[in-house]
């Protein structure tokens, strides 16, 4: 508010200030028109007064003239005479002319017009007394003095017309000078003012940016130390997550190999009731998690081709067992219209669905939870996924809808203590669903139930793409080419977990518990994947990876080198991409996660999976040329693989020398590249990249590429093993 007022004051003194500045000018300028009006003045009547001596003077000569033909009567005589008429003729008209309205309509001026008037008459008479033979009477006429009588008069005319003039010119002079003396004065004035103004304004001025930089260097305290507490809070939660997830693979490892084991009833009972409870601790901290990243805009999405009616019974088998314990009725359905799949981020999609399922079976006693699945066009064209979750639960008041989607945030105190939850589920779903540019609805009652309404925009097909998966019967996908992994792993029971799970999948592997042992490995063995646990002793997982990968000239040629580990926030993974690795598994492993990660970076399997290669390139060139589609596609990715590495490997370089120009071209051009040859999340991280380089953003660049030269080994290595591009020559060097 201070700064408001005094920004406003001081705009006020420069206004004043410069309006005085002006009013100064002004005056400088009437003062100055005035005075040459005055010289105009005073050079026009002496003009005037210059024309009536002319007047006199012509009307002297006429006398002169008039004179010297009476006493000569030669005719010589005359033209002086004639000279003289005919100039006072002339100088009476300019006169006319010039003299204003003021001195024309003065008696003095109206009888010396009249008084020259009749000398001219005089004189005429006396001439045509001589012409006619009558030179006694023109004699007789000029001794009479009528001549002579006239002329002094109007000489005394002429003085007083000139006198009056005179004396008109130096009255308006004297006023004159008393205004330019007035605003001299007030020119004196306004100077002062305006410069004791503008004093004032500079000290204000200087002041309030005294105050504007202390301000902003609390600011800049205030940001660092906001930016201080930010790093705290991640490295808090990068130490919760590393300290809590650590058991936790411990626990839900063993759990998992346990059930898988078929114990009996009883036995079995009192696992899941453990292994239940560790899910629960791990979705909570997943969900503190989920939602440090949403705050901070780092959580990343990733799209790939899900079936939603699979998508569908895959979330009610997961919480159907919940609503059969409270006796409730689950019922799920998909319209017929819906697509048969879409693209997009399906992890997070589950996750959205099973919070609202999970809110509707936990604050319902009795009835229905349905999950309706629709879809239809929008105005803009697009396929909207739409996604309804009803239930006859509880209900909710306007003041609690307004407030539901608040992080820790539930209807009261009492739903804590009677349902339990944190209250995160309902704020991350509605961040979730936002960042993939939906919206999220409610409508609730008290007692009557709560329907939630979610729309998404995604891109559908109308055909799941075939990509030669393992057949139903198989239950593990890297299982159809048995691996040799080799595992770094310092703690004895997450190796005793790791060692469960590749012999359930029917991998072969060695273990070591360090990262040096892990580089002495590679020296003298071969191996197609390392899961590397990133903190050990002697040498930790980042240096290990890095002298493992520097091994190998060409980047897509190395063993894939996964991060596994309890540090679960961006920061980690962009770490481990740099030091060289090229995927991230948090811990606990899950058995699922695990295959699914194994198989992603397998290149014994005989297939490129939909989310690193989109078969709707293929479908596109098919549409375009049946026939030649697939020769198409061959001389699109063998010119994809000639100019990939290159590129790639130019943008990290110009990334590093900060020419954001030739990265933003590079990038451009490579999308194209990409697109053409169904890479698209390789297109999607060049156009990140192009945006960023073109507007000048550093901050992601550097990951972004981390990123990209990431999934460049994943292209490669899905293109090799599903035969449609040939090992390079070339590769990129690490």
């Amino acid at each position: 508010m201070a700064f408001k007022m005094n920004r406003t004051l001081t705009l006020l003194l420069f206004s004043t200030g410069v309006a005085a500045t002006l009013t100064v000018f002004i005056l400088k300028f009437l003062a100055l028109k005035e005075y040459r009006e005055t010289i105009a003045l005073y050079e026009k009547t002496e003009a005037l007064i210059s024309m009536i001596q002319n007047v006199e003077k012509s009307t002297l000569d006429l006398e002169t003239g008039q004179r010297g033909y009476v006493l000569t009567q030669n005719e010589q005589f005359l033209k002086p005479y004639l000279d003289a008429n005919d100039a006072i003729e002339k100088e009476f008209e300019l006169l006319e002319k010039s003299a204003p309205a003021t001195l024309k309509a003065s008696p003095e001026y109206q009888s010396m017009s009249a008084l020259v008037r009749q000398k001219m008459e005089i004189s005429e008479n006396v001439i045509n007394q001589v012409r006619v033979g009558k030179l006694s009477s023109a004699i007789a006429l000029v001794k009479s003095g009528q001549g002579k009588g006239v002329m002094d008069q109007l000489r005394e005319a002429v003085n007083t017309v000139i006198t009056n003039e005179r004396a008109r010119v130096l009255a308006l002079k004297k006023e004159s000078e008393i205004t330019a003396q007035r605003n001299q004065l007030w020119q004196v004035l306004g100077t002062a003012m305006a410069f004791l103004l503008i004093i004032v304004a500079y000290v204000m001025t200087e002041f309030e940016g005294r105050q504007r930089r202390q301000l902003e260097k609390q600011l800049v305290e205030a940001r660092n130390e906001a930016l201080q507490a930010s790093h705290m809070k991640s490295s808090f939660l990068a130490n919760m997550s590393h300290e809590i997830r650590t058991p936790m693979n411990g626990i839900l490892g063993m759990t998992e190999v346990l059930l898988d084991q078929n114990p009996e009833s009883g036995i079995k009972k009192k696992i899941q009731i453990i292994r239940e409870s560790a899910l629960n601790l791990l979705s909570l901290i997943n969900g503190i998690l989920d939602l440090s990243k949403i705050e901070s805009g780092k959580l990343e999405l990733e799209e790939s081709y899900f079936e939603p009616r699979k998508l569908v019974q895959e979330v009610i088998n997961t919480v159907e067992y919940s609503a059969k314990s409270k006796g409730l009725d689950l019922h799920a359905s998909v319209s017929e219209q819906t697509p048969a799949a879409f693209s997009g981020d399906v992890l997070r999609l589950r996750q959205i669905l099973i919070n609202l399922l999970g809110n509707a079976i936990k604050f319902s006693s009795e009835g229905t939870v349905s999950l309706i699945v629709n879809s239809f066009r929008s105005d803009q064209s697009r396929t909207m996924l739409q996604i309804q979750v009803k239930d006859q639960g509880l209900g909710m008041d306007e003041a609690t809808l307004k407030k539901i989607f608040s992080p820790f945030e539930q209807a009261d105190k009492s739903t804590t203590r009677k349902f339990g939850g944190t209250g995160l589920g309902l704020s991350i779903t509605k961040q979730l669903v936002e960042l993939m540019n939906g919206k999220i609805e409610v409508e609730s009652k008290p007692n009557e139930g709560s329907i939630f309404w979610v729309t998404l925009p995604l891109e559908a097909i109308n055909v799941m793409p075939e990509n030669q998966r393992p057949s139903e019967s198989q239950s593990y996908s890297s299982s159809q080419a048995p691996l040799k992994i080799l595992v770094a792993e310092d703690n004895m029971t997450n190796q005793e977990v790791v060692k469960v799970m590749l012999n359930r999948l029917g991998h072969k592997f060695d273990i070591v518990n360090n990262g040096k042992e892990a580089l002495e490995k590679t020296l003298s063995g071969t191996y197609d994947i390392i899961l590397m646990d990133c903190h050990m002793p002697v040498m930790d997982g980042y240096e290990a990876a890095q002298k493992i990968t520097e091994r190998f000239p060409q980047w897509c040629q190395g063993p894939a080198v996964i991060a596994v580990t309890a540090n679960a926030i961006r920061g980690d993974k962009e770490a481990c991409l740099a030091a060289g690795m090229c995927d991230y598994l948090s811990k606990p492993l899950t058995l699922a996660e695990l295959d699914e990660k194994l198989a992603l970076w397998s290149r014994h399997l005989k297939y490129a999976a939909t989310q690193v290669v989109d078969p709707k390139a293929m479908e596109n060139l098919r549409q375009i040329s049946p026939d030649m589609a697939d020769d198409l596609m061959k001389q699109i990715l063998q010119a994809w693989g000639k100019e990939a590495p290159a590129y790639v490997v130019e943008m990290i370089e110009a990334e590093k020398r900060g020419d954001l120009k030739d990265l933003a071209d590079r990038a451009h051009y490579l999308k194209s590249s990409c697109v053409n040859a169904g890479l698209r999340v390789m297109g999607q991280l060049c156009s990140d990249i192009e945006k960023q380089a073109r507007a000048g953003t550093k901050e992601e660049l550097r990951y972004l590429l981390l990123q990209l030269r990431s999934e460049y080994k994943m292209a490669c290595t899905h293109l090799w093993r599903s035969e449609m591009l040939e090992v390079p020559q070339q590769g990129i060097s690490t």
